[in-house]
């Protein structure tokens, strides 16, 4: 283990200061901070993101607030009692220092903060992500440093709105920054406010003062949005829960007049929040209920891809890894599996040597094919522990049925290019209709001919299959007997059942702008943590570029190591914060200016 007497010393500078987004050098005089030729001065040379708490001390702030945000620019953050003493001792009432933090917090100069269950006052940043000096490479800023524009195109609210509407929503809309324990929303209050998170996660809690370790509820992650509720409700709709950053957030805030307006502007994103309100409470309601088995749904994206046999090879490995009842049928409609196993109205079960159960229910044809599908799945949940169904692209409602259900969502296509824009537009729209941090979603294209070309520039696949020309799974016996491809597929899928949450951690190998360190011992570390919350842990290596020119040394490069497990969305909410804490205490110890972790494709810096 490298020691931190070991590693290379920073500068001797207040750099680490600075880059703490809110510390002044205590020494120096408050005057000084209120000159605009000595605030000026120091913005010019700032490092960090966002605004200096300087730049609020703005001509039309009232003298009494410029001087308490001048104070707590010197200081990471101050609570209520100290405030109080400090303007007293300036000679403001003390019946007028609530009212003046009031004022102040609904202005925004100031931000409230949760930090052992202590509620604290900090100066509020305003701006945008802006690049680092050190150790984070092109393709992960290209993630998290977007313009409003590109930000908004990625909202599915706004999904059908053009550049232009964009861009007249995107004038409407301020940037915060809130650092870590920094509350955006109170329990009990109503807000006038919508927060579209661009970067960071927040965390959802009920408050207690008596509580030091708020019991987090759920979490808000990078493009999602929270306020809503209160913006539609208006003054009765207060908060139910308190919202507050565990990680440096960067949010697009909008008035909530100005969002009414939007809604009633554009009928399509007033549609659009509709849908994901009515998603957001079928999906709780589906998984508040008694459904205990797991499902796996297969879907192919046209005849001859090979979805059925890839369902049965799944049903087999499932079978043989849990030990547990499984089975397999094909909805709408199961005519195909009876012919295949010879099945009839009286026997419609056909007992697998492999282990698992093919069911071919033909009775109740009187009943419509959807209805006769949600029959099926209550009688599959309350005989076995695990379903695996496998669904045509054309069966869109029988589709929207399971989706509700499913842990698993497996889209199958071939690698030619009117199979991959049928497998892009299906993986959008299951996109919709599911929570994608509760089921995963795996893209598999699988060749159907021997001299069938790789055709995958339009869409990343999770799994690409060669051709086999005697692949009969339902003639398998063991996983073994499968081949090698289809077998590591049908593995990897059983492996992550349950385990929809992917957690990634980025392990940079410089410090001090490019010093070159062996930061192996910390990805040994790192993968030893993450094994012991998650059961396993697996590592790669990133050839990256640096994101900034160096007067001294010019482009910096380096490898990032990605330290990466799947976690079940309760191990994920138990353990996230523990994370967070993690990644933090790497920061310091390797002296980076910012770290990245991704959780489910989502990248938020610490």
């Amino acid at each position: 283990m490298i020691e931190e007497d070991d590693l290379p010393k920073p500068p001797a500078d207040d750099s680490e200061k600075r880059a703490e987004g809110l510390q002044s050098p205590r020494d120096e005089p408050l005057s000084s901070l209120l000159h605009p030729k000595a605030r000026a001065a120091r913005t010019a040379t700032q490092t960090h993101t966002g605004l200096t708490p300087l730049d609020l001390i703005a001509e039309d702030v009232a003298a009494e607030q410029r001087l308490l945000v001048g104070w707590l620019a010197r200081r990471k953050q101050a609570a209520f009692e100290e405030i109080s003493a400090f303007l007293t001792q300036q000679g403001i009432e003390a019946e007028q220092v609530q009212p003046l933090l009031d004022a102040m917090l609904e202005r925004g100069l100031l931000h409230q903060a949760i930090l052992d269950g202590a509620v604290y006052y900090r100066v509020s940043l305003h701006g945008s992500v802006r690049r680092l000096g050190v150790g984070l490479p092109d393709e992960i800023w290209q993630r998290v440093d977007q313009d409003r524009l590109s930000f908004l195109r990625s909202v599915s609210l706004f999904s059908s709105l053009s550049d232009a509407q964009l861009a007249a929503i995107a004038e409407k809309m301020e940037e915060v920054h809130y650092q870590r324990g920094d509350v955006l929303l109170w329990q009990g209050k109503s807000s006038d406010r919508v927060f579209f998170i661009k970067s960071g996660i927040i965390g959802i809690t009920h408050y207690s003062a008596q509580t030091k370790e708020q019991k987090i509820l759920n979490y808000v992650r990078q493009g999602e949005i929270i306020g809503e509720y209160s913006a539609i409700s208006g003054a009765s709709g207060v908060a139910s829960a308190t919202a507050s950053a565990l990680s440096n957030v960067y949010a697009l805030t909008l008035k909530r007049a100005d969002f009414l307006a939007i809604l009633n502007a554009h009928a399509s994103v007033a549609i659009e929040l509709a849908r994901i309100l009515a998603v957001r409470l079928v999906n709780s309601g589906v998984r508040a209920s008694s459904k205990t088995a797991s499902l796996i749904m297969l879907i192919g994206v046209q005849q001859g891809v090979g979805a059925s046999s890839l369902g049965m090879a799944l049903a087999l490995t499932l079978a043989a890894k849990v030990g547990e009842r499984v089975a397999y049928t094909e909805m709408p409609n199961a005519q195909r599996l009876a012919e295949l196993f010879a099945l009839d109205v009286e026997l419609d079960t056909f007992a697998h040597d492999g282990g698992y159960d093919v069911i071919a229910q033909l009775g109740a044809s009187m009943l419509p094919q959807p209805v006769r599908a949600t029959l099926l799945l209550d009688q599959l949940f309350a005989r076995y522990n695990h379903v695996v169904v496998c669904v045509p692209c054309h069966a869109e409602e029988t589709i929207g049925y399971l989706a509700g259900y499913a842990d698993q969502i497996v889209l199958v296509g071939a690698p030619t290019p009117e199979s991959l824009a049928q497998l892009a537009a299906l993986n959008s729209s299951i996109r919709r209709q599911v929570n994608v941090e509760k089921v995963g979603i795996f893209r598999v294209l699988k060749h159907t001919s021997p001299d069938q070309a790789a055709y995958t520039e339009s869409l990343r696949a999770d799994f690409t299959l060669p051709y086999y020309a005697d692949f009969a799974p339902y003639a398998a016996l063991s996983p073994e007997e499968l081949p090698e491809a289809i077998r590591h597929f049908t593995t990897t899928l059983v492996n992550r059942l349950g385990r929809t949450n992917a957690i990634s951690l980025y392990i940079p190998t410089t410090i001090d702008v490019n010093t070159a360190l062996d930061t192996q011992p910390y990805v040994e570390r790192t993968l030893a943590f993450l094994g012991q919350l998650f059961g396993g842990a697996t590592t790669t290596t990133m050839q990256a570029r640096g994101v900034w020119n160096s007067a001294e040394v010019g482009l910096v490069s380096e490898n990032i190591h990605i330290v990466r497990s799947y976690a079940t969305q309760a191990d994920l909410d138990a353990h996230l914060q523990k994370i967070l804490d993690y990644v933090e205490q790497l920061k310091r110890e390797l002296r980076q200016e910012a770290m990245a972790v991704e959780i489910n494709q989502k990248l938020m810096l610490i």
